[in-house]
């Protein structure tokens, strides 16, 4: 007992530290205290589970990179709603008008009142944190760029949306190509 309390002591301790395991919350269930059949009741419900959402994640330093909202009928059938930010992210307000531009296009006339929803962050990623300039004016308007990519994404596939890349040829009409397009990618 006397030599285990001396190597303690002396920094000689062949146990190894343990921290205690932390599960993520990656999901908010809500119910909902009517079932309603018009998308402003939805969103109006939608926001603030999703900044509950993206509140407890990136105070785990977690960004959402893509995110899956479920919603119940009185029926029992769910409808799966997946939303996928260019950049990972855990700005309420741009994954909101995300979801908001996908919901726009989906019809609930004839189909039954939704009675709870479920946002789950199905792809996470650690955040990222980068230096601004003071004067940088490329990224003024980050949610506009982010919304204008995800509509041209939508409407031309990933594969629609491109732009040039230089490659390495002494011959002239080889000397680029395309390649898809990526909010991460440097100019």
């Amino acid at each position: 007992e006397g030599q285990k309390s001396w190597r303690f002591a002396h920094g000689q301790d062949h146990r190894q530290p343990k921290s205690v395991p932390v599960s993520l919350p990656t999901s908010v269930h809500r119910p909902l205290e009517a079932p309603c059949s018009n998308l402003e009741s939805l969103l109006f419900v939608l926001r603030p589970s999703l900044e509950q959402l993206t509140s407890r994640l990136s105070r785990v330093g977690r960004e959402i990179a893509s995110l899956t909202l479920i919603l119940w009928d009185i029926d029992g059938d769910s409808i799966e709603i997946h939303a996928s930010p260019a950049r990972p992210t855990f700005c309420s307000t741009l994954l909101f008008q995300l979801l908001r531009q996908l919901l726009e296009q989906h019809d609930f006339h004839g189909e039954s009142p939704v009675e709870a929803l479920e946002l789950m962050a199905t792809e996470m990623a650690i955040v990222q944190e980068t230096q601004g300039d003071l004067f940088d004016q490329v990224r003024a308007e980050p949610m506009a760029l982010e919304t204008t990519f995800q509509r041209l994404v939508h409407r031309l596939g990933t594969e629609g949306v491109v732009m040039p890349a230089l490659l390495d040829s002494h011959h002239p009409d080889q000397q680029s190509a395309w390649r898809p397009l990526s909010l991460d990618a440097e100019p």
